[in-house]
């Protein structure tokens, strides 16, 4: 080796400073020796300039050479370290620096201008350095061999023609001795002319002193540096080369020459060729390239039988290179390597050429080529020992051709090296060929080829590349070089197409992970995985619009490498800083996707779902590794370096020298850092996962939202897919739906992912719904790329971009599209779980935001929602989802329904999905709800259209089988039609009547009528759903005994619809009366009734089945209904209509319940009720419809009547709470029909027979009604005595019944009503009554006591005419006549005989009759007057007489004298003037009786101080008579003398005795008693005026004080002299107008004397008149 480098660089220093072209003219300098020149002035001879000296033989020409030496000016060509010049003595070493001056000379004559060379001077010089090459002389064989090209090339430039021809001879010289090993051409000497004819003519073969024709390699040497220097000159000669030129390679691959050198100057040759002829030999070239890479394919060939070939070896440690075992080598072939690593570097020296690219990027050249070179480097860096070469040759790269030239001229045993495959003694040329071949495949990876071509070479590529990168992760360099491959291939295959990118991400990402697709978790990362996945991200960093669905498999490789930690024990520190920077990178993928173009950006969402849903498998498997931080396992060191050393070399703990990071992430590594393990020691290394900072910090954001988000067990994938969503905020009209379809997919395809990616859905469409963004942290905005040529740190960095959407404007999207995705999964979804959360997330962008929806978005909510419901989610799996669907619908219903806009899409929308929910038959309780929601959906306003949809549906769920849901299904219909029942037209109303209502009617009655007959009664009701998979129901709920049968539940639902019919006829009756008058107009017959008829009748058939119903328990709230309806029918059509006896609450959605009361939200049409409606008028057809309307119903109620009286009717307690219920509502029928329908003509006539009427008023009131049966007044009295007695409690009983109340209460209210007929009824019931004390007196009854307590109500009541308080009257002393005349012994004075009743309709009847009396004009009221006084004279005849008459011992009772007491007391001041002076004569007559009897009972006193009760009540007897007395006529004769009589024989008995106590108490007893009463009443001065002397008798001579003050007040009372002073004043007002009539009358006389003149003379004008007449 020491040999061949000094060889080697004597040969560069004699080509760098004597023999390069143009030396000579730089350098020229004379020679120290002064010689002479030849003759002056001889020319040199034209045809040489040596003269004779090459003319001659050529054995003189050394001797002639020499001599001749000293007369040539010498041209210092190299320099010499051998002999001395000048010396005496020729030596070797001057013969040598003597040829290499004449070498120099030669060059120095050739290159002057001026002087001519001819074609023999030009072979001479030629012939010269071909002699010198013989010499055995090295220097001036190297001297010649360099002198020689510079000849040829002054030749070439000067002589073209001659230079062809020299061209041409060593064309000649290469093929003839092409292949063969010899170094001269095989031509005869005598036949020169013939073969060489150039500058080469006088080179002769065989002839021991002639110069030798150049050998193969000298000729290719030569032609090699001509060629490049004169590259035009290829025109002429060309096709003859390069025919010989591949002839000769072709001959050198069948026979390998013994010296290399022939090979290399062929291949020398041929690159030249190449770089020169590119252009012009473009085919010829290509084809030579083709033969130039057939020797790849035969040294592939041959290692491909290699018997080690493929042992799976992988180089993973850098300390494993081994030398190779020499046998396994010498297997092949040695000159078969070296041919092909030298192909392999010829090749890529043209390659690399820029002239020759139009001829490797060809279709024909390139994929030879890279087939070849690709199937060398892959099969021979198969097997351990190759792949130690190829290590060891990229380590320390060396030329080829280099070594093969020095392998050339060396020693016999380094030409060895040639035949075995070696480049050195322990090295094989195999691994630098491989080397060599990586490097060259790598240059032709070239942006600029052709689509077709680079697609077919493509798999080549990267087959090799790959290779590289799989079985050589130890080796630095050759992972760097395949990974800048890899770029490349990346670069060009992002514009080519999807096939080629897709193998080529693929290929990388799966060789950037240790086990790559299993999500272990205890992967460990080595150098070459950090180092791809550099790569990996330098593709994305600057393809990231190119990179399409390969983000699959990018994605999924970031997925997997996120829950690996980042410290491996493998890892170098370098490494350790790179694997830090691909963990950073993690938290820019979100921001850096904003970089994205709209299509890149869906496509990479959709392949993050992909990735999402691939990755999830693993964890439900089990298989996937943990997440987030993770501890040390197997007792690993991570502090320290890949070699493991946990120390350096001072001993110093790595841990204690720390580095920044950023110092080497900054400024990077060099080229080979991975195949270094010493390098600056780090830190202890972190124990987190690569992705464990960027879901802290995304957990972090995304606990700022308002919107709750659970993100337990966030995955990479997941959490990025939620991230771009946010980044990418600004635009995400054009990608917002698909990211929210990706999500939604990740929800339907992931479990553990579903509520994140849910959650996350609703708070991005929550940010767009509101008025600015609500997400955490803000939306980035649009961005690009920071960094061109990014640090290894700089990967993935964006800053803003400039845009119209700078500032963080919202993109307009429409809510529809915004919300499409949410919608559309819950529509198509098959699994229960996922449709539930897609609700949950739903209802939190409806609560949230629901008062900005808009437009048709709410018909997608509202149809997703209903889409629960579906007949293929009615399994029982689907309960919580259709509880969550529901729980959107009432958010939306209750809290948004005024906030949508009222279209019909809308709104049908609602109501069909309500309609779903309340069929469905998951939770009886939504059922319910959704009823109610349909309700309120109902109540809003809209078009009458409108109101049919909701009808329709409650219609249907009127008949379904659970008797909750068709109970409020029912009671929803009427409140409906009630709360909208002002909007439909007539003909909707006839349809809702007749359809809906009839129609649920009778299909309520059928299923009732078929449950009974099928026997289904007594099956339970929760089990509604027959078969197998039927469950109970949710709720265990005790039934009461009426609803635990179904028959008796469907009976309860008919109730309900007759209490419906109630409701709406109760609202709108006035207007379906109406309509009679239009189906009057429009009617085609006569005989035709309207269709409001035809349904009334219907309606009343309803409530007369209802009433009527089997009498039992189960169907008391029926009948109840049905008498509701029939009353109420009656009421409706009377004509004063329902509303004059009750204004009824009108029960709609205009109320609800706002903090616990009701309130009014909607003022409604007919909300509260007018004094117009009251007096509402109607046309006459109107009216006559009106009429016939009520008579039907009224015999409806005579029908009930005769049920009631019929031998069939059972009488049980709820019958008589049915009946109650009957005479409350009869009661409210009265009061609606008594101005009209039951208003009595003058029936007084009638108080005075107590006969039915019989006037002629009520006779016309029957012809015109066309009826000849009884008034209704009278037949409604049946009704009610119908009530009353059939409903009589037991005998014994002490109260009334419920029902005998409810009728009692009817008759009360139209006794104070005035009802005359009412009053008689009542009278009739009371009999004697009146006077009995209590019920259970003997000859009472409870009616008739009742009826007494009535009548006795009704008088004192203001509305009561007067005529039936004075028959009331008449009525009472006529029955106490009756029954005292009939008594015995004074019997009726006994213990249950009372008065207290009989007073008190005293006061108030003869009160009311004084006013009958002022104003009554009529007999009749004249009779009845006289009649009642003349009843209550005798009555009091009968009372007084009896005091004055009874014995003393029957007088048992003292009340009894109280109570006559009282009634006498009553008479005072309301008895008429016609009858007082009988009055009072029968008062003042009895009072004398009364007083003695007082008188006589306090004679009996046990204490004199003491009065006896009965002293007491025949006191209280004597002062009403005198205080009614003296009330009517103050001037009574009789009252007057009892009175002094009393006042005196009080003086009397106090002046007797001489204590001042008198004897007879009684006297002053009354005395002060009349005085009291004196001083109380009004009007009593001329009484007091009477009795004047006997009061001041009292003053004057009693000596009891208390008496004489009372006088002495009663005195006070009256003003003697005023009432003289008036009387006279009255006197003379008297005599004035006495006066004043006197002179009147006087004038009057006087007047008519003068108009009896004045009429005498006119009577005598007269006949004076007419007597001229006569004669005229």
């Amino acid at each position: 080796m020491m040999r061949e480098g000094r060889v080697h660089a004597d040969a560069e220093v004699w080509r760098r400073k004597t023999l390069r072209p143009g030396a000579a003219t730089e350098k020229t300098t004379l020679s120290k020796t002064t010689t002479t020149t030849t003759t002056t002035g001889a020319a040199p001879s034209s045809s040489s300039w040596f003269g004779s000296l090459l003319s001659s033989s050529t054995s003189s020409a050394a001797e002639t050479m020499k001599s001749t030496a000293n007369s040539v000016v010498n041209k210092t060509a190299v320099s010499s370290s051998h002999g001395q010049a000048g010396s005496g003595h020729i030596n070797a070493k001057f013969l040598e620096k003597l040829a290499l001056d004449i070498l120099s000379c030669l060059l120095q004559l050739l290159e002057l201008k001026d002087l001519p060379v001819s074609k023999e001077q030009w072979t001479q010089s030629v012939t010269l350095c071909c002699l010198f090459l013989k010499l055995k002389q090295l220097v001036v064989r190297q001297a010649a061999s360099s002198t020689l090209p510079q000849v040829l090339n002054l030749l070439f430039k000067s002589d073209e023609k001659f230079a062809i021809q020299t061209w041409e001879d060593l064309t000649l010289c290469m093929s003839s001795s092409g292949g063969s090993g010899s170094s001269s051409v095989s031509v005869n000497a005598h036949s020169k002319k013939k073969v060489l004819h150039g500058a080469f003519a006088q080179c002769r073969v065989g002839e021991k002193d002639a110069p030798i024709p150049p050998s193969l390699a000298v000729s290719l040497h030569l032609m090699a540096k001509l060629l490049k220097e004169n590259p035009s000159l290829f025109k002429a000669v060309g096709q003859k080369t390069l025919g010989v030129l591949v002839h000769t390679f072709q001959k050198m691959k069948t026979k390998s020459p013994t010296n290399p050198l022939d090979y290399i100057r062929t291949l020398q040759f041929i690159s030249v060729v190449l770089h020169t002829q590119a252009d012009t030999w473009t085919g010829e070239c290509r084809e030579v390239m083709r033969h130039v890479i057939e020797p790849i394919t035969n040294v592939t060939d041959a290692l491909r039988h290699q018997p080690e070939f493929e042992d799976g070896y992988v180089y993973r440690n850098a300390g494993d290179v081994q030398q190779p075992v020499f046998e396994v080598v010498k297997s092949i072939p040695g000159t078969t390597l070296w041919k092909a690593g030298l192909c392999i570097e010829t090749l890529k020296l043209a390659i690399y050429h820029p002239a020759t690219k139009s001829l490797w990027s060809h279709h024909d050249v390139l994929l030879p080529l890279v087939e070849a070179i690709s199937d060398f480097c892959t099969i021979g860096a198969s097997c351990r020992d190759n792949i130690h070469l190829l290590v060891g040759a990229c380590r320390q790269s060396r030329s080829l051709l280099f070594l093969a030239e020095t392998i050339s001229t060396s020693n016999d045993d380094d030409i060895t090296w040639w035949s075995d495959g070696r480049d050195s003694e322990q090295n094989f040329v195999l691994g630098n060929a491989l080397w060599t071949g990586l490097e060259t495949l790598l240059k032709l990876i070239d942006p600029q080829l052709e689509k077709k071509i680079f697609e077919s070479a493509f798999s080549p590529f990267l087959a090799v590349l790959q290779h590289c990168l799989k079985r050589f992760p130890a080796s630095g360099t050759i992972v760097k070089r395949s990974l800048e491959g890899y770029y490349k291939l990346a670069t060009i295959a992002s514009k080519v197409g999807p096939l080629l990118r897709c193998a080529l991400m693929t290929s990388l990402c799966k060789l950037s992970l240790p086990q790559w697709g299993t999500l272990n978790s205890q992967s460990k990362l080595r150098d070459n995985h950090v180092a791809s996945l550099i790569c990996l991200l330098n593709i994305i960093h600057k393809l990231h619009d190119h990179v399409g669905s390969d983000w699959q498999v990018v994605m999924q490789t970031f997925e997997e490498l996120s829950i690996l930690r980042i410290a491996s024990p493998h890892l170098s520190d370098n490494a350790y800083e790179s694997a830090l920077c691909v963990s950073a990178v993690f938290g820019r993928f979100a921001t850096f996707s904003t970089c994205l173009s709209d299509n890149a950006l869906r496509t990479l969402a959709e392949n993050l779902m992909t990735v999402v849903v691939s990755t999830s498998k693993f964890s439900s498997n089990g298989s996937g590794g943990s997440n987030g931080s993770m501890g040390m396992e197997d007792g690993m060191e991570l502090s320290g370096a890949a070699n493991g050393g946990g120390r350096d070399e001072k001993g110093e703990t790595i841990g204690g020298k720390l580095m920044h990071l950023g110092v080497r992430a900054l400024y990077g590594t060099n080229d080979n850092a991975y195949d270094s393990a010493d390098d600056v020691p780090l830190t202890s290394r972190t124990k987190e996962t690569f992705c464990y900072h960027y879901k802290s910090e995304i957990s972090r954001r995304l606990a700022k939202s308002k919107h709750p988000i659970r993100n337990e067990n966030l995955r990479f994938s997941t959490a990025l897919l939620c991230d771009i969503a946010l980044a990418n905020q600004y635009r995400y009209d054009k990608i917002g739906p698909v990211i929210s379809t990706q999500l939604c997919l990740v929800a339907s395809r992931s479990q553990d992912d579903r509520h994140f990616a849910l959650d996350s859905l609703a708070m991005i469409s929550l940010s767009h719904l509101a008025d600015s963004f609500v997400i955490p942290d803000g939306p980035f905005g649009p961005s690009q790329i920071k960094y061109e040529d990014p640090r290894q740190n700089q990967y993935l960095i964006v800053q803003a971009a400039t845009t119209e959407n700078e500032g963080g404007d919202k993109p307009t999207i429409s809510q529809k599209d915004l919300l499409a995705p949410l919608c559309s999964c819950i529509l198509i979804e098959g699994d229960h779980r996922v449709a539930a959360s897609a609700l949950f997330a739903m209802h939190s962008i409806v609560e949230s935001a629901g008062h900005r929806l808009v437009g048709s978005v709410w018909i997608s909510l509202i149809d997703a929602i209903a889409s629960i419901n579906n007949t293929s989610r009615a399994s029982a799996e689907w309960k919580d989802s259709s509880l969550a669907a529901f729980r959107c619908l009432r958010l939306i219903v209750e809290d948004f329904l005024d906030a949508m806009d009222e279209t019909d899409e809308t709104r049908s929308a609602l109501l069909d999905c309500c309609f779903s929910f309340a069929l469905s038959k998951h939770d009886v309780n939504t059922s319910l709800t959704s009823i109610g929601l349909l309700w309120k959906i109902a109540d809003k306003s809209g078009t009458d259209k409108t109101v049919e949809l909701p009808l329709s549906r409650l219609a249907r769920i009127a008949a379904d089988n659970r008797a909750e849901v068709r109970n409020c299904a029912v009671n929803t219909l009427f409140s409906c039609i009630v709360g909208r029942g002002n909007e439909l037209s007539l003909s909707q109303w006839e349809s809702c009547l007749n359809d809906t209502i009839i129609g649920v009617y009778d299909s309520v009655t059928s299923s009732g009528n078929q449950s009974v007959t099928t026997g289904d009664g007594d099956d339970d009701d929760d089990n509604d759903e027959k078969g197998p998979s039927a469950k109970p129901s949710r709720y265990k709920l005790s039934v009461h005994h009426t609803r635990d049968s179904e028959d008796k539940q469907w009976v309860s639902t008919q109730a309900i619809v007759v209490r419906g019919i109630c409701r709406v006829l109760r609202s709108f009756f006035d207007e379906l009366l109406d309509s009679t008058e239009i189906a009057h107009l429009n009617k085609k017959s006569s005989d035709q009734a309207p269709w409001f008829e035809e349904i009334w009748n219907r309606f009343l058939e309803f409530s007369l089945a209802a009433a009527t119903a089997e009498v039992s328990r189960d169907t008391m709230d029926l009948r109840n209904a049905g008498v509701d309806l029939m009353v109420l029918c009656c009421q409706l059509s009377c004509r004063a209509g329902a509303q004059a006896a009750i204004t009824p609450a009108r029960v709609s959605t205009n109320m609800e319940v706002v903090n616990g009361a009701l309130r009014s939200v909607r003022t409604p049409e007919k909300d509260s009720l007018s004094s117009a409606s009251l007096t509402r008028s109607n046309s006459s057809v109107v009216e006559m419809w009106r009429e016939n309307l009520f008579l039907d119903a009224f015999d409806v109620l005579e029908s009930y009547r005769e049920y009631v009286e019929s031998s069939n009717y059972t009488t049980d307690s709820t019958q008589i709470q049915i009946l109650a219920k009957f005479g409350n509502d009869l009661g409210k029928l009265y009061d609606c029909c008594e101005p009209h329908e039951f208003r009595e003509k003058d029936y007084s006539a009638l108080l005075l027979s107590d006969e039915p009427d019989t006037s002629p008023e009520a006779k016309t009131d029957e012809s015109q009604n066309g009826q000849s049966e009884r008034p209704l007044i009278a037949q409604f009295l049946s009704i009610l005595m119908t009530v009353a007695t059939s409903t009589q409690s037991s005998p014994n009983s002490r109260f009334l019944s419920l029902a005998q109340k409810a009728s009692m209460d009817v008759l009360k209210a139209m006794a104070s009503s005035g009802s005359c007929k009412a009053t008689i009824q009542l009278a009739d019931m009371v009999g004697s009554n009146f006077l009995w004390e209590n019920k259970n007196s003997e000859g009472s009854s409870l009616l008739g006591m009742e009826a007494a307590s009535i009548l006795s109500h009704a008088v004192k009541q203001k509305d009561v005419p007067p005529e039936c308080k004075v028959f009331i009257l008449t009525r009472i002393f006529q029955t106490f006549r009756n029954d005292w005349e009939t008594s015995e012994n004074y019997a009726l004075a006994g213990e249950a005989y009372t008065f207290k009743a009989v007073t008190s309709m005293l006061e108030h009847g003869l009160q009311d009759s004084l006013l009958l009396t002022s104003s009554s004009k009529s007999s009749v009221g004249h009779k009845l007057l006289q009649r009642m006084w003349d009843c209550i004279e005798k009555g009091l005849d009968i009372i007084l007489s009896s005091i004055s008459t009874m014995p003393e011992e029957t007088m048992t009772r003292d009340q009894f004298h109280s109570d006559i007491a009282d009634l006498v007391k009553a008479l005072a001041y309301r008895v008429p003037d016609p009858h007082t002076e009988k009055v009072c004569r029968s008062l003042s007559s009895v009072a004398p009786s009364a007083f003695e009897h007082a008188k006589a009972a306090s004679q009996k006193r046990e204490k004199p101080s003491e009065a006896s009760a009965r002293e007491k009540a025949m006191l209280t007897l004597f002062m009403s008579m005198f205080f009614a007395t003296v009330s009517l006529q103050p001037q009574n004769d009789d009252m007057q003398t009892l009175t002094n009589q009393i006042f005196l024989g009080a003086v009397t008995a106090v002046q007797s005795n001489s204590n001042g106590e008198s004897e007879v108490p009684s006297y002053v007893d009354a005395s002060l008693r009349i005085c009291r009463e004196l001083m109380n009443m009004k009007g009593v001065d001329p009484f007091i005026v009477a009795i004047y002397s006997a009061l001041g008798s009292l003053i004057a001579t009693t000596t009891n004080e208390g008496l004489r003050h009372v006088a002495g007040n009663v005195l006070r009372l009256v003003d003697i002299g005023k009432i003289i002073s008036n009387t006279q004043e009255r006197l003379e007002k008297a005599e004035t107008r006495a006066s004043k009539a006197e002179t009147r009358c006087d004038a009057l006389l006087k007047a008519v004397e003068e108009l009896q003149q004045k009429n005498e003379k006119l009577e005598r004008q007269f006949s004076a008149v007419s007597a001229g007449g006569a004669f005229g």
